[in-house]
C-alpha cells in the first residue's frame, strides 16, 4: 500500500515585495509551484491514499486566487480516484467566532 503524505502548503502566503511576470508575488507563486509539483508526483506514484495534514491555506480566509488554484489541483486529483484526506491545521482555524473556517 502505497500513502502520500504532504503538509504545509500554505496557499496563499506572499511576504516579499517581488512580482512575477504574471503579476503574482513571488513568494506567493513559489508556494503555488510546489503545491503543482506534488500533484504531478502524485500523477507518477499514483498511490493509494493522499493525506494533507494541515496548513493547506496560510490564512483561515483565503484570497480568490487561492482556492482557485487549490479547486483547479483538486479536480487533477479527483480525476485520478484516489481517496484524499484533508485534515485543517492552526492557519486554517480563524481566531475569533465571527468567521467561519474555509474547511468547515
Amino acid at each position: 500500500m502505497k500513502i502520500l503524505h504532504f503538509s504545509d502548503t500554505h496557499l496563499g502566503f506572499n511576504d516579499l515585495d517581488i512580482i512575477n511576470e504574471n503579476n503574482i508575488n513571488q513568494r506567493e507563486a513559489d508556494f503555488y509551484d510546489a503545491f503543482s509539483q506534488v500533484v504531478e508526483q502524485i500523477k507518477l506514484i499514483k498511490p493509494d491514499y493522499i493525506i494533507h495534514t494541515g496548513d493547506l491555506f496560510h490564512r483561515a480566509s483565503p484570497s480568490n486566487r487561492a482556492i482557485t488554484y487549490a479547486l483547479e489541483k483538486f479536480n487533477e486529483i479527483n480525476a485520478l480516484n484516489i481517496p484524499f484526506i484533508l485534515i485543517a491545521g492552526n492557519h486554517s482555524t480563524p481566531r475569533t467566532n465571527l468567521s467561519s473556517p474555509i474547511l468547515k
